[in-house]
């Protein structure tokens, strides 16, 4: 391989009489400037030092074929074979009002083991569906969620569930009937470890207005048990193993508006934390994902709460009314009482979820509770209230 000298410095030889004296380093000669070699080089430093005399530097490049593409770098080789999971939520809201987050694809089977059908399988009985963890605040309550995955159309999603204990999380999927199963990219998967402070980590998501997923680098800076903590706790082994249920990992990854229900990904490739929050308080230090642990214990408990349901007879469905600030109360009040509603129930329901945020427009009991629930919940959506179905707790045969 031939090598080009780029810069080369090497002061002049000194006198005998003056050594290396104010005249001797004024005599030094300007290195001069050589033209670059046409072709796109890769640059090398190579350098040599000895104590006691002036010392010689070079940095040479090495000569390539014109056009040949630069090496990648291991951060671009991760986000280049992450970022086809990774896939941008659009929740809806009353008078069209879209937002914006992140969700990414897992398999059913890295949480469960209970013999179902695998992902990407399908039947006439059961269909295939594409599964994607994001924050629970991404899918806001009410909401009709849309989503896409980078070079795919924009697809419909359901909301599976939202995890339990105020834990941030939630799990939607897509069926196969809407994005054929050849479009679903290859699902990432999580380190069942927690990650150690010092690691370098990866952010991906979508930050509104910008081209993604988009991309930001930093390192594990801390853990948490709690978010809002104010003053800190014990010290927290560097591994630690010695933290009480660490919750969230700290970083400085830069997150942004729109990176919610985004991956922090390791550089084994695997996912290390859902990004759920910032905290301006914190400066660089205050982007917060949930640790890998906590959502893997989380995303299992999603995945089978829908299984006990559904061998339970007795699952009852209720739909909630969600306040929202584009509609008046005497508006809902009137669109409750054409939907059947005696004026007694529709301002009732209407003053709870003015005064709480939510409240049960209705409860079905089975059988046939689920498809009760879906066509009050799509008149009400039809007439535009922030609404939506939930499967609850058995009731009483």
């Amino acid at each position: 391989m031939t090598y080009y000298s780029l810069f080369f410095f090497e002061p002049s030889k000194p006198s005998d009489s003056d050594a290396l004296t104010p005249r001797g380093l004024r005599s030094a000669r300007v290195p001069r400037y050589r033209e670059p070699p046409t072709e796109p080089p890769h640059a090398r430093l190579d350098s040599t030092a000895c104590l006691g005399r002036p010392t010689r530097m070079a940095i040479a490049v090495g000569r390539e074929q014109h056009g040949a593409e630069l090496p990648q770098s291991q951060v671009q080789r991760l986000v280049e074979a992450a970022a086809p999971a990774v896939a941008l939520v659009l929740p809806t809201m009353v008078r069209n009002q879209t937002m914006q987050g992140t969700a990414f694809r897992v398999l059913r089977s890295d949480f469960v083991e209970d013999g179902s059908v695998e992902d990407g399988s399908s039947s006439d009985t059961i269909p295939g569906w594409c599964w994607l963890v994001t924050a629970a605040h991404v899918t806001l309550p009410g909401c009709i969620l849309k989503v896409q995955f980078p070079g795919s159309p924009v697809t419909p999603a359901e909301l599976h569930g939202r995890a339990a204990d105020d834990v941030d999380l939630a799990l939607i999927r897509i069926s196969a009937a809407d994005l054929p199963q050849s479009l679903w990219p290859e699902p990432l998967r999580f380190r069942p470890s927690l990650a150690r402070v010092g690691e370098s980590v990866i952010g991906l998501g979508y930050p509104g207005g910008i081209l993604g997923p988009a991309a930001s680098l930093g390192i594990v800076c801390a853990h948490a048990a709690a978010l809002n903590a104010t003053m800190p706790a014990a010290a927290i082994a560097l591994d630690a193993r010695e933290a009480a249920a660490p919750t969230y990992v700290a970083t400085d990854a830069a997150l942004a508006g729109g990176m919610s229900g985004g991956p922090l990904l390791g550089f084994d490739g695997n996912v290390l934390g859902v990004n759920v929050l910032l905290r301006a308080d914190l400066r660089a230090l205050g982007n917060f994902a949930i640790a890998a642990p906590r959502v893997i214990e989380s995303v299992r408990a999603l995945f089978l709460a829908p299984a006990r349901a559904e061998a339970d007879p007795t699952a009852a469905w209720q739909v909630f009314l969600f306040n929202d600030r584009m509609n008046t109360k005497q508006r809902v009040a009137t669109v409750l009482k054409e939907s059947g509603f005696s004026t007694a129930e529709a301002d009732a329901v209407m003053s709870e979820a003015h005064t709480r945020g939510r409240a049960v427009v209705r409860t079905f009991a089975p059988p046939n509770a689920s498809e009760s629930a879906a066509t009050l919940r799509d008149a009400l959506r039809v007439a535009d209230l922030l609404v939506e179905a939930e499967q609850v707790a058995a009731v009483a045969a």
